[in-house]
């Protein structure tokens, strides 16, 4: 027995390892080395604007490593993220798109550095002005005025950044403070000669209603941003992706979405004892206390917020300034299916918010939720389960239909200008809502304008939806997949991405609805499971990878071992029944994991004892 229970002990603390990428839809590192130097980008004011560049290089280029500036510009501490250099050997014949970048309230150019490396990595010149104040007028014209100079540094010949920027594809992004910033830019630079592209907006939000015919990404934390920004946001193509909101009930902290102090701490409090900085200067440096926040066990990791911000920025601005949709199911669900939540938007072009239309939406058994337009009256044949503004007339009208109430087939939209005293434009826009299990996904795009009189209906607008098509890999191609290094978006089942092991838990959970263990996938882990994976004979064999999911591999490693019953014993499935629908499970802790492992682990040696009436050491080698 006292073999027994050292065995057990070392199923115990045999754990699963941590989830990484082994083929990325995006890869986090793009086929470019990265250059980086700071400059003055309005060498003709008296205040120096400093201003950040990430730019291509050449691979293996060479040059001195570069450091980031830190406590005024005194202290430099190395990159934690990809590494930059100041080689000037920038490839030839190729220019690329700009991304200027502004930072959050009484924050610094360098805020970005992980996303700066990462874009010029494939292929971006990422800008970023060190505003000199808080207002955001001042501030949308610094940001205006990097890309100015950004494109005079690239038609100079003798500039070590000749050529390296195109001007015809050009992004506007920011974060917090700098989102205002950046849609008030966007509204300024057409009278500057700057036509803008595209907009980035990293967990903040428009001061003002935003209206612009240019494709809109916002990546934040938490659904109250994004209802707040959804309702402020009018594009022709709008992106939202809400890390922290989804079902799990993990948070991302603020200050993740920038540069996080327990990312560099180590690397400043090295830059700063070199400086000869005490160690109390050195955490003076970072203040405010929030800047440490987003370490904090309760949120999820800056550096997971981080992968998934840059993977999303990636695949929204290889889309939509590249033409490269690779990554395109990442930040736009199918708005044909029944997949996720339906949204819709109508608006009119008035200038009184209570002067507009009245709609109603029926769907293919004929039900109704809308406002009766001859009556006043609101009708509902969804029992109140949609959400949104269908109880009044208004300029913009905004609803959603819950998954779980659509139906595939023919859906008609009708809406009466029964508000307006004149003529008014109008436009209808369709959106999705996906719940990821940690974030939320939405993308609206409009599908119909036209105009209409006071008192008259549009012409009805009628859409179909269908079941979604997408087929799912079996568990052991995924298996394969992953191992190989060969996965595309077909296995990215969790769509953040990546296909890593994220994807076999998605696969499990969500699309198969079970538990680890359910080695038959009937739906439960239970004895029936342990029976048939020890009839394979697989367990421990010394034969590499011969092991699949119904003989034991459950980790999709190849093989048949201790880990996985670690991992199956950990997912709390067994004897349990049918896992409940929809119902996430959360990641238990490493403590959680050493407390319960041993009974579960015993439990499942006295199960196969059971069955088999082997010995421990045949059960265990």
């Amino acid at each position: 027995m006292n073999y027994l229970l050292n065995t057990v002990f070392i199923l115990a603390i045999v754990l699963v390892p941590a989830s990484s990428a082994f083929a990325q839809i995006i890869p986090q590192r793009g086929p470019y080395d990265i250059g980086f130097e700071v400059y003055d980008s309005d060498p003709d004011e008296s205040v120096e604007l400093r201003t950040a560049v990430w730019y291509p290089t050449v691979q293996n280029a060479g040059g001195n490593s570069a450091a980031y500036p830190w406590h005024g510009g005194e202290w430099h501490y190395e990159s934690p993220f990809l590494g930059v250099t100041d080689s000037d050997q920038i490839p030839s014949g190729e220019s690329f798109p700009i991304v200027a970048m502004s930072h959050g309230w009484g924050a610094w150019h360098t805020q970005f550095s992980y996303l700066g490396e990462a874009l010029a990595s494939h292929g971006y010149v990422v800008t970023a002005p060190y505003h000199s104040t808080n207002d955001v007028g001042p501030r949308a014209d610094e940001l205006l005025q990097t890309v100015t100079t950004l494109l005079d540094r690239s038609n100079s010949a003798d500039d070590k950044l000749h050529g390296v920027a195109d001007s015809d594809s050009i992004v506007l992004g920011g974060y917090s403070w700098g989102s205002p910033t950046t849609t008030s830019a966007v509204s300024k630079a057409a009278s500057t000669g700057i036509d803008i592209d595209a907009v980035v907006l990293v967990d903040g939000s428009p001061n003002a209603n935003f209206n612009v015919d240019i494709p809109v990404l916002h990546i934040g934390g938490g659904n109250a941003v994004l209802n707040h920004v959804r309702s402020r946001i009018d594009s022709s193509g709008f992106y939202t992706i809400d890390i922290g909101s989804g079902d799990d009930s993990v948070r991302s902290h603020h200050w993740s979405f920038g540069v996080n102090g327990c990312q560099i701490r180590e690397s400043v409090r090295q830059a700063g004892l070199v400086a000869g900085a005490t160690e109390e200067e050195i955490r003076q440096s970072v203040r405010p206390d929030s800047f440490w926040l987003g370490c904090d066990a309760n949120y999820i990791p800056p550096t997971e917020v981080q992968e998934r911000m840059k993977v999303h920025t990636l695949a929204f601005l290889e889309s939509v300034i590249k033409d490269n949709h690779h990554g395109r199911p990442l930040i736009a669900p199918n708005h044909q299916t029944t997949a996720g939540d339906l949204w819709i938007t109508v608006s009119v072009d008035s200038s009184h918010a209570s002067k507009g239309l009245a709609v109603m939406l029926t769907d293919p058994e004929g039900r109704s939720i809308g406002l009766d337009a001859e009556s006043g009256e609101m009708i509902d044949d969804f029992a109140g389960e949609t959400i949104g503004t269908l109880r009044r007339a208004r300029r913009d009208v905004t609803f959603g239909i819950p998954q779980e109430l659509l139906l595939p087939g023919e859906y008609t939209l009708a809406a009466v200008g029964t508000t307006l005293d004149e003529s008014q434009t109008y436009s209808i826009e369709l959106g999705t809502s996906i719940d990821r299990g940690e974030d939320i996904v939405f993308s609206q795009f409009q599908v119909v304008s036209g105009s209409v009189e006071p008192n008259q209906a549009i012409d009805p607008f009628r859409f179909t939806l269908s079941t979604p098509e997408r087929t799912a890999p079996t568990i052991d191609e995924l298996f394969a997949a992953i191992r190989e290094g060969t996965g595309g978006d077909l296995y990215d089942v969790s769509f953040d991405g990546f296909v890593d092991s994220e994807d076999i838990r998605a696969w499990v959970h969500q699309i198969a609805n079970t538990y680890f263990g359910d080695a038959n996938l009937d739906g439960e882990f239970n004895a029936a499971d342990l029976t048939l994976v020890f009839e394979s004979g697989q367990y421990e064999d010394g034969v590499g990878g011969n092991s699949i999911w119904s003989t034991g591999d459950w980790n999709g490693d190849g093989e048949f071992d201790s880990r996985d019953f670690v991992l199956a014993f950990q997912d709390g499935g067994y004897e349990e029944g049918p896992r409940p629908a929809a119902v996430p499970v959360p990641e238990p802790s490493s403590v959680w994991l050493f407390l319960v492992a041993i009974p579960m682990a015993r439990a499942c040696i006295f199960v196969v004892k059971e069955n088999f009436a082997l010995s421990d050491n045949e059960v265990l080698h």
